[in-house]
């Protein structure tokens, strides 16, 4: 084209540029949008219904048509349900579009400061009513009234408000909830039907304790060409923070959650579905101001601190699926997933399964409702306080129905199906149990059994186990260890503080003896079975049943009787099962001496042990030079012990009735050598074999028994059958020559404490059998020199003894000594040991009876014995061989005491005969008097003896007479004279007063009468009556009172008969009065009924009228009768 043409095309489109902005100037002047105010107003109001404000308008032509409004308000709309007041309306469209009928918005600006919203259930009646034409309504226009529609599209929609108001009366019947919203924003981009809607909106509660910020982002579809609804997709992202729970709990007035929330909560949520059928949600809860109170479940708050919950949740109209939900709480965190189905109406919980990571035990105790898990839940709850770590790698849950959820532990733990490990956890099973500590196990839970595998754990800090097992209805009612199978080493000691002890009661003595004495265990397999851990066994009877075990020990000490040695270092293999015991292969020692190797069995462990010892082969002493084994020897008191010996023993003892053991076997030894320590006492060569039979009775035979204790030579021979029984015999044989008795003191411990010393010759042959004693037969002697030996409370010193034996007797030539520091001498013989019949006579220059009879101290028979419910005691008896013995026995001795009496020329004569002293004639002398005692007694009975006295006494003291035999601190004294004769039978005091018969005739004097004892007291009383004393003077009482009184002679005639003391005469002379009296003394109830006179001398000189000894004149005074009733103690005078 020529420069001229595009000239002219320049001209033109200038001229057109020109006119178009003089258009675009002077039309918005030209034309006034306001003159056309009204009719605006009336199309909006015909829109949206209500009363309607608009302000000023201006409009332009910029890139499109724009129209501004200076304000809008709107009220009372029929369209939405509220009011607007609006500050800016601006509103854009784009020209070409026109051309093709289509009206496209491509902006849509609303400012303003303030709205508000209102939900009520009459909005919806209004907006039906609207659409259905009903009267009341601005008529909505129909096509055939309008211009033909238009398509209309909004690119660009801003909505800005300083403030929302939201009432709220449709969620709730009957009640508002009434929110203010501030800095409300909302924007959308492409409202175009059919097409992709991307909206953003955010907005604050002014209520702190409201809904928080939310700030929300996303795209819809699903507008249809009238801008309605149609098939909506909707995906969104939502940002709430600082959402206080406060604002929820209006919806749920009367739920019991509700009331127990309390706090904020901050979240992102997604959301991805239709609106209608198909929900899909996502997202993260922060709970770090969130809280949670149900004292129904829970005894204290539960915080969200430190706890944040991600979800992804799908619903449709018939079920909820968790897809994943995760709590993470501080190191613990959690993982599950399930079902609601039905999720809106009974819902039940199924396909739940769950996986966690519990680092911390404790922290996640405050979450479980431990009120509503029951009792049985307990010990789960000090576990988990204890500490520990919990990993769950899948626990997989029945259907739950959550209208009826289950109501404790065991009901929960029935539903699951799990596979979790444990590390660092401590239980507690019961009180009573010890804690296991530092548990690390693979769990498999399923129907509420759980079983452990690869389980280790410690008890106490010494004991450390590894095994498995299982527990039956964990966390129920009865949960039940199925079985508990583990192995272990340990030192026994540490076994004490971890049983039950005061739960197995007193049958458990033995075990822990055991555990006491030392050494160590390695247990193979230990097995607990059918233990009810809601119940465990009380007694270690019940529980030994449930155990099985497989071990070795080694250092083990065991005493299963007393009347068996200690086995020390005792090693083995041990079994259990079915409550008997066994030791196979066991080694031990008695003292210094290695067992051979034995086989035990024990059943009935408990109560009466049954105790079977098989012990075969050698004994063994390790070489002395281990400086171990010497001091183990010194302990023992030896040096130096070595030789050999060989035992095949088989021992049977039921510790129920140890009385009843029974054994069988030898023991041979060779060439046996000890040396003591420190004393170096040497025996050598000890050879020989012992046999030993036992069934009801022991059998012990020595066969060639000899050895040499320094150099001094011992041999024993024989048989000692049916010990035990009443009709043992003895067949032996011994021999040795001058044996130092201090020398078998060091080599046998048990004499260490008796100084046994001197030296012993016998060559003895000796066949005593005491079934038969007519077959009695002893040969040969034996010789004592200087022999001492102490024995308790007796000493024996400087003992010579020359002993013969042939036949059947034993001649005592001559028995020298001291026996508790009294010199004796003792002959005789003892025919038949069997049945003995002794011949001793015995002298001693100076006897202190004081040293050789003990003072009685035991205490007097029981007056009540059988009456308090109380087993009876067994009644005393002879020993057999005393009731086979028959005896003559004289002692004299030349001078002694007893009792602080000191005796003359004493001799006592005694014939004794199976248990009765047919007679016995004791005479001696004290000072001016004489003794002479005869009688007898019947000692079958120990505990009543039936006796018989004759004394004669004469001028004896009454205070010493009162000393030897045992009464009480005499009243009077002086001289006595006794004669009459007693019999009677021992017992009680009561028994034995009850007992006396016969007569004794007593007189006493001179001597003085005091305020001693009853009678003492008696006199008193008597002599401070009124009545007396207004006739005797009153010095009379007051002397008496402090110093006595003196008397010339006191006769007594007096007779015993059941109890009954009759006193036939008493009569007192003294220089101040005369008692005449008889009557009688109920010995066994202590009460007097005595008649007494009391009388002057008679008639005395004028002289003695002016002594004020008497109260009246003495011409006129005869005597005075006074009777004694009632108990001595306390008489009625």
């Amino acid at each position: 084209m020529k420069t001229r043409s595009w000239k002219i095309v320049g001209i033109i489109a200038g001229i057109l540029l020109v006119i178009a902005i003089t258009l675009a100037v002077a039309l918005p002047i030209l034309i006034d949008p306001n003159r056309y105010h009204d009719a605006i107003v009336s199309e909006i109001q015909r829109a949206v219904g209500g009363d309607i404000r608009l302000g000023r308008m201006t409009w332009g032509i910029s890139n499109g048509v724009w129209l501004e409004a200076d304000g809008l308000a709107i009220s009372n709309a029929h369209a939405f349900p509220g009011s607007a007041t609006l500050s800016r309306v601006y509103v854009k469209a784009s020209i070409p579009p026109l051309l093709s009928r289509k009206f496209v918005l491509t902006d849509l600006i609303l400012e303003g400061p303030k709205a508000s919203v209102m939900l009520a259930p009459g909005n919806r009646r209004a907006s039906s009513v609207a659409k259905s034409g009903q009267p009341g309504q601005v008529p909505t226009p129909s096509p055939s009234d309008s211009s033909p529609e238009l398509e209309l599209e909004i690119r660009s929609v801003s909505i800005t408000l300083d403030r929302v108001e939201l009432v709220d009366a449709m969620t709730l019947p009957e009640q508002e909830v009434k929110r203010v919203f501030r800095d409300v924003m909302f924007t959308a981009d492409n409202l175009v039907p059919g097409g992709k809607v991307d909206f953003r909106t955010s907005f604050q509660d002014s209520n702190p304790r409201g809904l928080g910020q939310l700030t929300a982002s996303g795209s819809f579809t699903g507008l249809s060409d009238s801008f309605t609804v149609q098939n909506p997709e909707l995906q969104c992202k939502t940002d709430v923070t600082s959402l206080h729970v406060e604002a929820l709990n209006a919806y749920f007035p009367n739920h019991p959650v509700a009331r127990g929330l309390a706090g904020a909560i901050s979240m992102t949520a997604t959301y991805d579905g239709n609106l209608t059928d198909r929900h899909q949600m996502g997202g993260r809860i922060d709970l770090a101001q969130f809280s949670y109170t149900d004292p129904t479940r829970w005894t204290e708050p539960i915080t969200g601190a430190d706890t944040a919950i991600t979800f992804s949740v799908a619903v449709d109209p018939k079920k909820l699926s968790m897809e994943k939900l995760t709590i993470q709480r501080g190191a613990n965190s959690a993982s599950a997933s399930g079902v609601l189905e039905p999720w809106y109406r009974n819902p039940v919980l199924r396909d739940t399964r769950i996986s966690g990571d519990l680092a911390s035990l404790p922290e996640v105790v405050p979450l479980i409702p431990w009120e509503q898990m029951g009792p049985g839940a307990d010990s789960f709850r000090k576990a988990m306080e204890r500490g520990g770590k919990i990993t769950i790698q899948q626990a997989v849950i029945a259907d739950i129905d959550l209208a009826k959820p289950p109501a404790s532990a065991g009901e929960w733990l029935s539903k699951i199906d799990a596979i979790a490990t444990a590390a660092g956890v401590s239980v507690q099973p019961t009180s009573d149990l010890p804690v296991f500590e530092d548990i690390t196990t693979g769990i498999a839970l399923k129907d509420g059994t759980a079983v452990f595998t690869g389980s280790r754990l410690r008890i106490g800090p010494k004991i450390e186990l590894t095994g498995k097992g299982s527990i039956r209805d964990l966390g129920g009612k009865q949960p039940v260890l199925q079985t508990a199978e583990f192995g272990t080493a340990f030192p026994l000691s540490a076994l004490i503080q971890a049983m039950p002890w005061k739960r197995l009661g007193d049958n458990a003595a033995m075990v822990r003896q055991v555990l006491e004495g030392g050494g160590s265990v390695v247990i193979d397999r230990a097995v607990f079975r059918d233990v009810d851990l809601s119940d465990p066994p009380d007694t270690f009877k019940a529980f030994l049943p449930r155990i099985e075990l497989a071990a070795k020990v080694s250092g083990l000490s065991l005493q299963p009787s007393k009347t068996i040695p200690q086995i020390e270092g005792l090693t083995g293999i041990i079994g259990l099962r079915n409550s008997t015991l066994t030791v196979t292969n066991a080694k031990g020692r008695i003292g210094p001496v290695s067992l051979p190797e034995m086989n035990i069995s024990v059943t009935d462990v408990v109560e009466k042990p049954k105790l079977t010892v098989v012990a075969k082969g050698p004994m063994e002493i390790a070489a002395t030079r281990q400086a171990s084994v010497e001091k183990l020897l010194k302990n023992y008191g030896l040096k130096i012990l070595s030789g050999s010996a060989d035992l095949d023993l088989t021992v049977n003892l039921d510790l129920g009735n140890p009385k009843k053991w029974r054994a069988t076997g030898n023991l041979s030894l060779g060439g046996v050598r000890a040396e003591t320590y420190p004393a170096s006492v040497v025996m050598e060569d000890l050879r020989g074999n012992v046999f030993i039979s036992r069934k009801q009775f022991t059998t012990i035979s020595v066969k060639d028994i000899s050895a040499r204790v320094n150099r001094e030579p011992v041999r024993l021979s024989g048989t000692f059958s049916r010990l035990g029984a009443p009709d043992p015999v003895i067949d032996a044989k011994a021999y040795t020559q001058n044996l130092d008795l201090g020398n078998m003191r060091e080599l046998i411990p048990a004499l260490k404490k008796t100084d046994l010393s001197g030296k012993v010759t016998m060559d003895l042959d000796v066949t005593i059998p005491y079934g038969d004693p007519t077959k009695s037969r002893l040969s040969g002697t034996l010789t004592a020199r200087q022999m001492n030996l102490k024995a308790g409370d007796t000493t024996i010193q400087e003992a010579d003894a020359d002993l013969l034996m042939a036949g059947n007797t034993a001649t005592v030539k001559r028995l020298t000594g001291k026996l508790n520091d009294q010199p004796l001498s003792i002959t005789g013989k003892i025919v038949n040991p069997a049945a003995p019949d002794i011949q001793l006579a015995v002298t001693s220059p100076n006897l202190n009876l004081d040293r050789l009879v003990p003072t009685a101290t035991a205490a007097e028979p029981s007056e009540t014995s059988g009456k308090t419910g109380k087993p009876a005691e067994k009644k005393a008896d002879l020993p057999p061989i005393a009731k086979k013995t028959v005896a003559q026995v004289t002692v004299t001795a030349e001078k002694g005491k007893y009792r602080g009496l000191a005796f003359q020329n004493l001799t006592l004569e005694a014939v004794y005969d199976r248990g009765v002293v047919k007679t016995f004639d004791l005479k001696f002398g004290s000072g001016q008097g004489r003794v002479a005692l005869v009688g007898s007694a019947d000692v079958r009975r120990p505990d009543q003896i039936p006796f018989s006295v004759t004394p004669d006494v004469s001028a004896i003291p009454v205070e010493q007479l009162a000393d030897v035999i045992g009464l009480p601190e005499s009243s009077v004294t002086g001289p006595v004279f006794l004669k009459g004769q007693l019999s009677g039978r021992t017992g009680t005091r009561k028994e034995l007063l009850a007992s006396l018969e016969g007569n004794l005739d007593a007189q006493m004097g001179p001597g003085s009468f005091s305020k001693i004892g009853p009678s003492g007291k008696l006199m008193a009383s008597i002599l401070s009556l009124t009545s007396v004393q207004g006739i005797l003077s009153g010095a009379l009482f007051r002397d008496f009172d402090k110093k006595g009184m003196d008397y010339k002679r006191i006769t007594t005639q007096t007779a015993f008969s059941k109890g009954i003391m009759d006193v036939k005469s008493l009569a007192l002379r003294g220089d101040a009065m005369n008692v005449d009296g008889q009557g009688q003394i109920d010995m066994v109830n202590d009460r007097l009924n005595l008649g007494m006179n009391l009388g002057t001398l008679g008639l005395i000189g004028g002289i003695l009228k002016a002594i004020p000894l008497f109260g009246k004149p003495v011409d006129n005074l005869t005597e005075i009768h006074v009777d004694i009733k009632g108990p001595i103690e306390k008489p009625n005078i």
